[in-house]
């Protein structure tokens, strides 16, 4: 099966060549790499060039800074793969059989999609667990399944299938763009494979650029938007509400911790409150079995507060 690597490149120099010296280098030779440059300042493009010219199964493209989302519909549209693997521009895969895996685990298994784990750092124990919150084990699962889990909503822990995607399936954000992307395509799936080993590394840049995660109020209002609007489309309701838990906590725990910022804090809780619609059924048993007392004081805080 050929595989579709797509790359959304933002100022990424001292990383770029990594990535793509893990890509060439795989025992596995259909796949086609797709990158676009989503507006970079340094020599990013440079470096896209220069590789395009090495292996004529690098396709590069250029945008104008627009966010990772868009870089990935773009690079999307260009795909021919049966196969896509949505790749961050200064990561990098595990080994030289990762390609390979991947492949195998499709020819011999009538699913929809891949979940894998991934590490920062191949000689770290710690992985980074692509399913949170449940009891799945290596193997074939019914989509279904998921619904008691929390699906990690990076795109580069899943392999998807190109015939069961759609264009609307990608949002015009900058922050958990992902996330809505990962539920939309859980909606075409009926069976996924999970394989509990790592076949990712994962690094995270301290530099400003679009790929980095720090937290602001105006980021997560615009999370909260996400979740909800993923509740109103999503079959896995259970998991929504468990992923609507998780961020719902976090920003209120954001809220007592950071100072300043009363307006936006004000804004945050009104999106809280719709956030917490979600909730309204279980939210308390669900506090008190999955996050303990601590968040369950914090729930009941925060009702008060908001």
């Amino acid at each position: 099966m050929k595989i579709s690597i797509v790359i959304p490149v933002y100022n990424v120099e001292r990383y770029l060549a990594n990535l793509l010296d893990s890509i060439l280098k795989q025992t596995y030779n259909d796949f086609e790499v797709i990158l676009v440059d989503d507006g970079s300042k340094d020599n990013s493009y440079k470096i896209m060039e220069d590789y395009s010219k090495k292996d004529n199964r690098i396709k590069i493209f250029k945008q104008k800074n627009s966010g990772p989302g868009i870089a990935r519909k773009n690079g999307y549209m260009h795909a021919k793969g049966d196969l896509l693997f949505f790749v961050d521009s200064d990561d990098q895969l595990y080994d030289d059989k990762v390609l390979e895996k991947i492949n195998e685990i499709f020819m011999n298994n009538n699913i929809d999609l891949l979940l894998f784990e991934s590490k920062r750092n191949p000689d770290d124990g710690k992985r980074n667990r692509v399913i949170e919150k449940g009891n799945i084990e290596k193997g074939i699962h019914s989509i279904s399944e998921l619904d008691e889990c929390v699906v990690e909503g990076c795109l580069w822990m899943k392999i998807l299938k190109k015939e069961k995607f759609k264009e609307d399936f990608f949002i015009d954000a900058n922050n958990f763009e992902d996330g809505y992307t990962t539920y939309k395509y859980l909606n075409e799936c009926n069976y996924f494979y999970y394989l509990d080993e790592p076949l990712y590394i994962v690094n995270r840049l301290d530099e400003n650029n679009s790929l980095t995660k720090t937290f602001s109020f105006e980021k997560a209002i615009r999370t909260v938007d996400i979740i909800i609007q993923i509740n109103q489309f999503s079959k896995l309701k259970k998991s929504v509400e468990l992923l609507a838990l998780i961020y719902y906590m976090t920003y209120v725990r954001k809220i007592f911790t950071i100072k300043g910022n009363l307006e936006k804090k004000r804004e945050l809780c009104k999106k809280l409150q719709q956030l917490g619609r979600i909730l309204d059924n279980d939210a308390k048993k669900l506090c008190k079995e999955k996050f303990k007392r601590k968040a369950y004081y914090l729930y009941r805080v925060s009702r008060i507060f908001i």
